[in-house]
């Protein structure tokens, strides 16, 4: 049991931080997915499809996924498919857990505010000094900050011109850190997005893309006081991709892809960003070129895995789980032939990077084994794989487990493992989790759920208690 503590100790410390953000060049970045990850389609094989022995699911695939509570976009792909008048655009300095959306329905008390509620704590301020991603240390990021409420409070003794020169003499004359401080206000307290609103928006005068960018953002949330404008975020965001503006060009190039207005447009700028080193491009473009937009984009693997590939080099774990979809249906491998091993050794990493639906499939494939590559059964590394999956809520793992839980597994003739007790209350949790989760696996799982109960009932009535 040691080792799988070891397990899941790695993949959770992981967790922590793959939704930060996956590199982009050297200093600017797209966050990574995984919360947000889609159903993935995986070509049924010997060895995946959905039913053996114990009537488990193994592989997901878009039937078993849809209306489990994971959006499928209509065109996309497994990532998110932003759109600036729909889900908030990502900022390159997103911080795992901040909220994104206001939950207030007044504008932001400025008599009452000061930076450190907007602001991250010092020693995070510290820390991005220390890191060169902004030039001036943590009391003058404050002290932009304080210009701004003060701005706010006083706006009729003072000009946008005069706050402009304030700004820029605290930042040392460094539009750049105007733009670093008016995103981290934007991601970090939903009473600092009229304070970036302003900030991004002198930024955006002084010829910072990046903050013109963050301006489109900010442009296109609700905010308190302030109208939303997502016709000019859309302007903002045209204009720097016909500058070559990476990650306006990914933004777009998703935009025209998941609503069907001009794929073939959508396609050229997400490879127009992918030249201009934003990750997440290559990773879309290899999800896109894997499976084919009809009849715009036919399907071509090759080109597909070599998208993928260099997206899993520079770290985008969903694309290193893609890679292993095709190696699982053999469309990757030279042979034509699925090659169990090499795919799970890529789900194993991105298992262990924190991806939901890796922990799943790694799951799946210990649970089943494969004798033709020498893969050992070994059900209780996948029960600790599918644990893992479930409690970042994949409702595929939680009705794995619940069916488990509740009918036991016995030891056959050959395993290597020990029997599965019964446990009744384990399987209740796990299936009242899929159930909150709707659609048709929720169904499923009411019907097992049910069937924990009518057990419950009959063990209470014969004095039995069963645990594991």
């Amino acid at each position: 049991m040691n080792v799988h503590s070891s397990t899941r100790y790695r993949a959770q410390r992981a967790q922590q931080h793959v939704a930060v953000f996956c590199k982009a060049n050297n200093t600017k970045g797209v966050p990574s997915n995984q919360a947000a990850l889609r159903a993935v389609p995986v070509i049924s094989s010997s060895w995946t499809r959905d039913s053996n022995r114990s009537g488990l699911r193994h592989f997901t695939s878009i039937p078993s996924m849809r209306g489990n509570g994971l959006r499928t976009p209509t065109v996309g792909g497994v990532f998110d498919t932003i759109s600036i008048d729909g889900e908030v655009l990502e900022s390159a300095v997103k911080d795992a857990g901040v909220p994104t959306h206001s939950t207030r329905t007044s504008p932001t008390d400025l008599q009452s505010l000061v930076p450190e509620e907007v602001l991250p704590p010092w020693p995070i301020l510290h820390k991005l000094y220390e890191d060169k991603r902004v030039s001036i240390p943590a009391h003058q990021q404050v002290a932009l900050v304080s210009a701004i409420i003060d701005f706010g409070k006083n706006n009729a003794a003072g000009s946008t011109v005069v706050l402009e020169r304030t700004l820029m003499e605290i930042a040392n004359r460094d539009v750049r850190n105007l733009t670093m401080v008016g995103t981290m206000l934007a991601r970090h307290s939903p009473d600092g997005l009229p304070l970036a609103r302003k900030m991004l928006e002198i930024a955006s005068r002084c010829g910072d893309m990046d903050a013109e960018y963050q301006y489109a953002q900010v442009l296109s949330k609700d905010i308190p006081g302030f109208k939303k404008d997502v016709k000019q975020a859309l302007q903002i965001m045209r204009s720097l991709a016909s500058r070559k503006h990476g990650l306006s060009q990914y933004i777009l190039g998703l935009r025209h892809i998941s609503t069907g207005s001009d794929v073939s447009s959508g396609i050229k700028l997400l490879e127009s960003a992918a030249t201009s080193g934003i990750t997440q491009a290559y990773g879309q473009l290899g999800f896109i070129y894997g499976k084919g937009i009809v009849p715009v984009v036919p399907k071509n693997v090759p080109k597909a895995m070599k998208y993928l590939q260099h997206a899993h080099e520079k770290g985008m774990v969903e694309a290193t789980f893609l890679l292993g979809t095709h190696y699982a249906s053999g469309e990757g491998s030279p042979d034509g032939r699925p090659d169990a091993k090499k795919a799970l050794e890529l789900f194993l990493q991105a298992a262990n990077k924190g991806l939901s639906i890796a922990q799943h499939n790694v799951a799946s494939i210990y649970f089943q084994g494969n004798e033709e590559f020498d893969i050992k059964r070994d059900i209780w590394d996948a029960i600790e794989y599918w644990k893992m999956a479930a409690e970042q809520g994949l409702q595929i793992s939680q009705v794995n487990l619940g069916k488990l839980y509740l009918e036991g597994l016995k030891r056959q003739p050959g395993d290597l493992f020990r029997k599965v007790n019964k446990d009744l209350n384990l399987a209740r949790s796990y299936l009242v989790a899929a159930v909150k989760r709707g659609g048709p696996l929720a169904e499923e799982a009411q019907g097992l759920l049910t069937r924990v109960e009518h057990e419950a009932e009959r063990d209470a009535s014969q004095g039995r208690c069963r645990i594991m």
